[in-house]
């Protein structure tokens, strides 16, 4: 069995622990998940706040750590609801798109996986999306997960300037936008990416809107390759 099979399912255990008759798709609430788990003596280790910030609505565990070697398509197909719902989360935190890539199974391959998800995105409702926000922590701020810290590496070596310039920007979005400035920033320096902000302060809400759903798709893309095949190093 390879790591991420045994870490999805103690994941799928613990919630089935709570409460065996609710659905697969349930979340556990916080002070469910601590009567279950042993939160202060067990430490918080990756699969126990994985739980607990699902929980909130708000992933930590990443999917590159729970998935090192990557799962490969036909065992995510294979994989019990549960377990794949969990898997699909640490991707993106939007309750609807993970179940519905779940009934999406079986995929032929993994640009049909890939398409599922745009699509589904595509129709999220506002709501739904807001959701899949708090799975992100502010471009510039201390990364929250292994995934975002990959992603925002071009950050790291950004100068005092650009820093300020990124939390001066982010402010500034969330007033105008009322949501936090999401970007694709794999690759991207912090100079990019701060280029990219103030560009953006210059949309319409109802444009900003769109363009920040096209690059949570392409974040998503990057997740799920992530969770299928491993590191790319």
């Amino acid at each position: 069995m390879t790591v991420a099979r045994q870490r999805s399912r103690w994941v799928t255990e613990k919630c089935s622990d709570v409460d065996s008759s609710r659905s697969s798709t349930w979340s556990p609430t916080i002070s469910e998940i601590r009567a279950q788990v042993e939160y202060g003596s067990a430490g918080d280790t990756p699969e126990v706040i994985y739980l607990v910030r699902l929980a909130t609505g708000s992933v930590v565990f990443d999917a590159g750590s729970m998935t090192p070697d990557g799962l490969g398509l036909a065992e995510f197909n294979a994989l019990p609801e549960a377990e794949a719902n969990a898997a699909l989360l640490v991707c993106c935190a939007a309750p609807e798109w993970a179940r519905a890539l779940v009934a999406g199974r079986p995929y032929a391959n993994v640009d049909a996986l890939f398409d599922t998800a745009d699509a589904v995105l595509a129709e999220l409702s506002e709501a739904q999306i807001d959701r899949a926000l708090d799975g992100h922590p502010r471009i510039g701020a201390r990364p929250d997960t292994a995934a975002s810290a990959r992603e925002q590496a071009g950050v790291a070596g950004a100068g005092d300037t650009v820093r300020a310039g990124l939390a001066e920007g982010n402010l500034a979005y969330e007033k105008k936008f009322g949501h936090i400035y999401l970007v694709c920033a794999t690759g991207k320096s912090g100079d990019e990416l701060l280029e990219l902000l103030t560009a953006r302060l210059g949309n319409d809400p109802e444009t900003e809107r769109r363009v920040m759903r096209t690059e949570l798709a392409q974040i998503n893309r990057i997740r799920l390759t992530r969770l299928l095949v491993g590191a790319a190093e």
